[in-house]
């Protein structure tokens, strides 16, 4: 049975045909990649270590062993293409994420503010200590614990990066925090088979210049350095495609969880000479809530800086020697679909019903630069993140878009799509934000009147009328096997009759037409446009036009007259479908968003309409 439109807006959740959002197929022309980064051709890609490489730095040092073990087996994975960043995430483009969204900075950026609350709190310690003593009373001296005292203070607290560290790695970074940058960011962090692939290539290289532990091309344990150092500083450690430090300078986060490889075993090895002899046991501590951590630091060995290295990271942890760097799908949209889909509207919210196909997400994005102090080719700060996105519903259970609407009164409604836009929207009015696009069908009454519930109950009427014509000339048998009144027999209970389906609507909204309300995540109508004429067709690939438009609005003067005035907008017009459970069929409909002039530009990243 389908939910009532109350219970789907008080759970307000939604199935989602893909967790991931798949790479473009085909020979169509490459997007352009997001600032800071290079494009990665995907293909078959070597991941891990073979067990013969485990056991030979085993033999070296066995206590490598127990930690090296969880990168077996070796095997070939199908990596698909991706763009990745030229260098970790430095400290001046963190910053920017930092001042755009009020969230803590990393520690260390805050010296001074921690040394005031220090300073404030031993003058209360020491005043609250002098209160006791003159009381008499005992006193448990209190430990300013500086860490902890930033973890829970530090948003909206002032901060300043380091002096000259502008372009170092960002480290004391959370997997929370890097996660949140890279969706600020519209991009995402890499697996940790994308930073194999990106190291690797087509090979099966230990270090991203080939086998050779050579600890001059890294930042590493050998150079005895303190800290980090600027990104790029090692130019002969570099990728054939410009990536810079994968091995050495710091961990970095993926979003891996740590689990085996598939067919792995359990591996043992025997250490110590005869009559010392000792078996060490490689059992791995799986735990998927953990995140795996690659690259090595400038703080640990060239053993640690291969490639293959799986370090299991706690995602609470922050240290000065573990950063990130992001990842990003080759399709405009794809990983802010991702968030949308995972984060907005999550799959414990779901009802059964309602299903979005990522892979048909359609975006248009746009990302604003600045210049940057790293003196490496391709690299970029990122100073905010711009789309227009919309991903439509699939499995819809009808065949005609005279059923679709007949549903939509029946049930509250049909989820169409999501919208998602960091730009509000002028016509239908819509503030920034992400939005369930549903489809409700006209009716004779306002939902909620006495009127309404009898319209919305003989939504499937027709499927009535047919059973009555099944029953013709059986009149007389039903009659008479009826009981008559006052007969002594039990009159049968009559059915309960179904609740009335009861929506919420925005201000303004048309009972009598067909529409499309827009809700937020909460369940809370925000708007409402006229419904789109919905072709029962072949679905098509879906495209978007971006154009710059006049329209004439109402205005009122000072003087309190109104006037007819031309105003100049941007016009994204979205040509969409929506997949049935039929076979290869859908319902195609576009969506026209209009927003004020130059909020959307044709120079966004999109898939143009050809003419």
């Amino acid at each position: 049975m389908l939910p009532t439109l109350a219970s789907s807006l008080t759970s307000f959740a939604f199935a989602i045909s893909s967790a991931c959002v798949p790479a473009p197929q085909g020979a169509a022309a490459k997007p352009a990649p997001p600032p800071g980064m290079v494009w990665i051709e995907g293909g078959t890609t070597k991941i891990g270590s073979t067990v013969e490489d485990v056991m030979k730095l085993a033999e070296q040092n066995d206590s490598l062993f127990q930690k090296i073990v969880c990168e077996t087996p070796q095997h070939d994975l199908q990596v698909d293409d991706f763009c990745v960043m030229v260098t970790e995430v430095t400290n001046e483009q963190f910053a920017e994420f930092v001042r755009a969204t009020g969230r803590r900075a990393p520690e260390h950026w805050a010296a001074a503010t921690i040394d005031e609350a220090q300073a404030a709190f031993l003058l209360a310690e020491a005043e609250a200590k002098k209160k006791a003593k003159e009381a008499g009373q005992p006193y448990e001296a209190k430990v300013f614990d500086r860490p902890e005292w930033w973890r829970r203070n530090g948003e909206g607290k002032n901060w300043e990066i380091p002096k000259g560290k502008e372009s170092h790695p960002v480290v004391f970074v959370s997997y929370a925090d890097a996660r949140a940058y890279a969706r600020w960011a519209g991009l995402r962090l890499p697996t940790e088979f994308e930073y194999q692939r990106a190291g690797r290539g087509k090979t099966n290289s230990l270090y991203p210049w080939g086998n050779e532990a050579d600890g001059t091309r890294c930042a590493n344990q050998a150079m005895k350095l303190r800290d980090t150092q600027p990104v790029g500083s090692y130019a002969n450690g570099a990728t054939a495609a410009g990536i810079h430090d994968l091995s050495g300078s710091v961990f970095e986060w993926t979003s891996s969880p740590f689990a085996p490889f598939p067919r792995f075993k359990v591996l043992k090895f025997d250490t110590g000479g005869k009559g010392s002899r000792k078996e060490i046991v490689g059992d791995v501590g799986w735990d998927p809530n953990l995140r795996v951590a690659v690259g090595g630091s400038y703080e640990t060995s060239m053993v640690v800086a291969r490639l293959t290295t799986r370090r299991p990271t706690d995602r609470e942890q922050s240290t000065s020697g573990l950063g990130f760097r992001c990842a990003a799908s080759p399709r405009p949209g794809a990983d802010i679909a991702n968030t949308l889909l995972s984060d907005i509207f999550p799959v414990e919210n779901r009802p059964e019903n309602a299903v979005f196909d990522a892979a048909r997400a359609l975006a248009a994005d746009f990302w604003r630069t600045k210049p940057g102090s790293a003196k490496v080719p391709n690299y970029a700060v990122i100073a905010g993140y711009e789309h227009l996105l919309y991903v439509p519903s699939a499995d819809l259970d009808t065949t005609s878009g005279t059923a679709l609407l007949s549903l939509s009164v029946a049930q509250g409604f049909v989820p169409l799509g999501l919208l998602s836009t960091t730009v509000p929207v002028v016509d239908p009015p819509l503030p920034a934000g992400a939005y369930l696009v549903a489809l409700r069908g006209s009716t004779r009454e306002a939902p909620g009147t006495e009127a309404a519930a009898t319209d919305e109950k003989s939504a499937g009427a027709g499927d009535k009328d047919k059973d009555k014509g099944k029953d013709k000339g059986k009149g007389k048998k039903r009659d008479a096997d009826k009981p008559k009144e006052g007969d002594g027999k039990d009159e049968p209970a009559k059915p309960a009759e179904p609740a009335p389906v009861v929506i919420r609507t925005p201000e303004g909204w048309p009972h009598d037409v067909d529409t499309l309300i827009f809700y937020r995540a909460d369940g809370e109508p925000v708007g409402w446009m006229p419904a789109p004429s919905l072709d029962y067709t072949r679905p098509l690939a879906p495209t978007m036009t971006i154009t710059d438009e006049k329209r004439r609005v109402t205005k009122t003067g000072d003087d309190g007259k109104q006037t007819q005035v031309e105003e100049a907008v941007s016009v994204a017009t979205l040509k969409l479908n929506s997949p049935t459970k039929v076979s290869n069929k859908g319902f195609g409909y576009s969506l026209r968003l209009v927003f004020a002039a130059g909020a959307i530009s044709n120079t966004w990243r999109h898939p143009k309409a050809t003419p």
